[in-house]
């Protein structure tokens, strides 16, 4: 499996995630043709920070039915989606196996500046942050995922990302060792 073809699927809505897997051809598929422009894009890659450590605490965030959010026995998809009550669109995906589960939150930041902006994180590195086009994330006439209500989590099934929305509009994410914790007001990554 290339990186880019990998890499398609993670910039995806979460309607858009199950067809990646039915449209490219299967991002398992040896064509090392990228997915999308997105992934020409120069991605900034952050340096290990404290924000580790001031990953919020969400023992008290109510746990949130997985049927409801779960995008699974979708070709090639094994996760979530969710839609952050701040509009942030988020998901998660540990197709084939865990080794290569990744957690994605897209949308406006206006602390990055203008635009869309992509944050990514995986278990072998530090989370990345890009700019992202409206055609890299949306896909015509589908609907968003379901809202993630504030105070509330989400754990993967197969694959160990944790996703939780504080009441004080943080969202929150992260799988193994990195991750990235996004503020109204700033974005940590890990």
């Amino acid at each position: 499996m290339t990186p880019q073809r990998w890499m398609g699927c993670r910039s995806l809505t979460a309607a858009a995630v199950v067809a990646c897997g039915v449209l490219v051809g299967g991002c398992g598929s040896s064509d090392p043709a990228p997915v999308s422009h997105a992934l020409t894009k120069e991605s900034t890659s952050a340096t290990p920070t404290a924000a580790a450590d001031a990953f919020p605490d969400m023992s008290s965030y109510s746990v949130a039915p997985y049927d409801g959010y779960a995008v699974v026995d979708s070709p090639r998809v094994q996760g979530f989606a969710f839609t952050t009550p701040d509009g942030l669109q988020c998901a998660n995906n540990a197709y084939p196996t865990p080794e290569f589960e990744w957690v994605s939150c897209w949308g406006p930041r206006p602390d990055r500046g203008p635009g869309l902006w992509s944050f990514n994180a995986e278990p072998g590195a530090p989370a990345t942050v890009e700019p992202v086009s409206a055609e890299d994330v949306e896909t015509p006439g589908s609907p968003p995922p379901p809202l993630l209500p504030a105070q509330t989590r989400i754990t993967a099934q197969k694959g160990n990302a944790t996703c939780g929305v504080g009441a004080d509009g943080v969202t929150a994410c992260r799988v193994g060792e990195h991750g990235f914790v996004l503020t109204p007001t700033s974005a940590s990554l890990f």
